[in-house]
């Protein structure tokens, strides 16, 4: 799994790439979310088009980054997911 981000308009999109679904994964995406909000950026877009699958490890960091940063007042939004990442999500 690979991370990146950008800034635009004051939102943080953060393109996550690759295969997602080990403990390090979750743990690697938990963190890079927890230091851009303490940098500040508490509105956040994950931009799963070049993710290839997504497992209950990364499932469960989103739910807490979400959680953590509708707490303050700030949110997290998933775009461009493919349908193998809609189906693991919606759990069809």
């Amino acid at each position: 799994m690979e991370l990146a981000y950008e800034l635009r308009d004051g939102v943080a999109i953060v393109s996550i790439s690759g295969y997602a679904n080990q403990a390090p994964d979750r743990i690697s995406f938990h963190e890079y979310v927890k230091s851009l909000a303490s940098d500040g950026h508490t509105l956040i877009i994950v931009d799963f088009s070049a993710l290839s699958w997504i497992g209950s490890n990364l499932l469960g960091a989103l739910i807490a980054c979400y959680c953590s940063l509708r707490a303050s007042g700030g949110g997290l939004r998933v775009v461009s997911a493919g349908p193998k990442i809609v189906q693991a999500i919606t759990f069809n």
